[in-house]
């Protein structure tokens, strides 16, 4: 199941999932064949070479790579390679935790000012430490990918719309995960597909502050009185950032 995200700040939250048979890079290329923007993502290489977007990584894998090579036998790891790097990379989201809520022109500023710094020390540490690791343990890992999607980490810095992390997306897709733990698998691929469109529906209508079950149920009432095949434009109005939908369920904007 493939997810994608309007950024938190946008005037149309949308969660779309789209169910394919398999991970390949196709499936991202075609759905996203007419983006431009910075596509933020984990660093899976599918996402890669989509004419028209910047890649931007999440620092919280990054993180978790550093989290994973902590010493399980160790009483107190704080001299290890991978403590050290947790601990820089503690400072970024410490930053961005004080930050969260201020315009992103001033997250820039900040950013340029605070992070920066903070970045470079990070990755000028990461080349050093390389030569201090083995390349095959859990710590020389985590160093190289992070040096591997560098430029990527670095985009947040230069743009204040851009988040840390790609952990929006990632609380978004829980819950269809909580639930396949439940029904195992689809039955077909058209199941797949009807629960995309569902967890669609549901993502969205909570992201723009919509009871799901309120809003289905409304569509499911009032859609079918609308010729929508001699008005396809009318289907805007049932959008869950319309203002029509906004009015019935008052919704009032921030």
């Amino acid at each position: 199941m493939w997810v994608y995200s309007s950024i938190r700040e946008s005037s149309k939250p949308i969660r779309i999932f789209e169910y394919k048979p398999d991970r390949k890079a196709e499936n991202p290329q075609k759905f996203l064949e007419d983006f431009n923007g910075t596509l933020i993502s984990d660093g899976y290489g599918s996402y890669n070479n989509i004419e028209g977007a910047v890649n931007a990584y999440c620092w919280a894998h990054a993180r978790r790579k550093f989290y994973e090579a902590l010493p399980a036998d160790m009483k107190d790891a704080s001299d290890t390679l991978a403590y050290t790097g947790l601990k820089k990379i503690a400072k970024l989201f410490a930053i961005e935790k004080e930050i969260d809520t201020f315009p992103p022109e001033d997250k820039v500023k900040i950013r340029q000012e605070k992070s920066k710094p903070l970045v470079d020390d990070f990755f000028s540490w990461c080349a050093d430490a390389q030569n201090k690791s083995l390349t095959r343990s859990k710590i020389g890992k985590a160093i190289q990918y992070a040096l591997n999607l560098e430029k990527g980490l670095r985009v947040y810095l230069d743009d204040g719309l851009v988040p840390m992390t790609n952990s929006l997306n990632e609380r978004n897709i829980r819950p269809f995960t909580v639930s396949r733990k439940n029904w195992l698998f689809s039955a077909s691929t058209k199941g797949a597909d009807a629960s995309a469109s569902i967890f669609s529906l549901i993502e969205t209508a909570k992201a723009n502050r919509l009871s799901p079950f309120d809003y289905i149920e409304y569509i499911l009432e009032i859609m079918p009185q609308i010729d929508i095949i001699q008005h396809p434009e009318k289907i805007d109005w049932f959008m869950p950032w319309s203002e029509q939908i906004k009015e019935e369920f008052g919704i009032k904007d921030d």
